[in-house]
């Protein structure tokens, strides 16, 4: 005959197991989501520091497409260029003085100062003359995120090579 009253079945979990249970999957889904929060912003953030670069890249171009320019036309090699903080875009034939004005991006994907919507980004074209010959460019883009300034800065010498 069996003994009902010491016969134990295992037929349930208990409330101590199924309380475990949902506290590793808060935490794990906890850490799963921060982790990929944090991921989502590093993209942003590593997003706008390619843009960055590039708009400081094309600030140096910018400057040096003016004194070739300046070349072909028989011009002196910093006409249109000349000291000072400036600005200007791929459009620009001479910079113009640094109004602290944000960068528009037209329907084509290009940064300009004319048309198009506002951007987050301000570029500032440096020129000092370091001798007759050559100019130090320094260009800093700036823009904000996560209502922190952020910026970017590349710098680099240009020469009279003709």
């Amino acid at each position: 005959m069996k003994n009902f009253f010491f016969q134990k079945e295992n037929s349930g979990f208990t409330l101590l197991e199924v309380l475990t249970s949902v506290f590793v999957l808060v935490i794990t889904s906890l850490t799963i989501f921060s982790l990929l929060s944090a991921s989502i912003f590093s993209l942003s953030s590593l997003k706008d520091r390619f843009v960055a670069f590039y708009l400081a890249q094309e600030g140096i171009e910018i400057v040096k497409n003016i004194r070739d320019s300046n070349f072909l036309q028989g011009a002196s090699w910093l006409s249109g260029i000349g000291t000072g903080d400036k600005q200007g875009d791929y459009l620009s034939t001479s910079l113009s003085p640094y109004s602290d004005t944000y960068l528009k991006q037209d329907s084509s994907g290009f940064f300009q100062y004319g048309s198009g919507s506002d951007t987050k980004f301000k570029r500032k074209i440096n020129i000092t003359q370091i001798d007759p010959n050559r100019v130090r460019v320094t260009v800093e883009v700036s823009w904000m995120e996560k209502g922190r300034p952020q910026s970017f800065t590349l710098v680099e010498e240009i020469t009279n090579w003709y």
